[in-house]
């Protein structure tokens, strides 16, 4: 669980008149929790090493694997840019149902 609350997959919340916790699923977490843990920029990380293993981005190996890591770090930040705008209108789209 302590795994699934660090990537914003579950929450856990006091139960009402108990001194336990209940644990539910965050809001649009199975979405949004690999942008929001920073699993691309984990990849981008990982494929560094490989950059780092072949030598470095002069050669024609590193240079593709550097590619591969810029891409990731770009999702990385796209996504998140995007799961903010997504939250953004889920909100709207909340209200506006309460509304009716």
């Amino acid at each position: 669980m302590r795994y699934l609350i660090q990537v914003n997959v579950a929450v856990r919340e006091p139960a009402p008149s108990s001194r336990r916790d209940r644990y539910k699923a965050a809001a649009s977490s199975l979405y949004t929790s690999g942008v929001r843990s920073g699993l691309y920029k984990r990849l981008a990380d990982i494929v560094h090493e490989g950059v780092l293993a072949v030598g470095d981005e002069k050669s024609t190996a590193g240079a593709r694997l550097a590619d591969v890591r810029d891409f990731f770090l770009f999702i990385q930040d796209e996504m998140s840019v995007a799961v903010d705008r997504w939250e953004a209108l889920l909100q709207e789209r909340r209200k506006a149902q309460l509304g009716d």
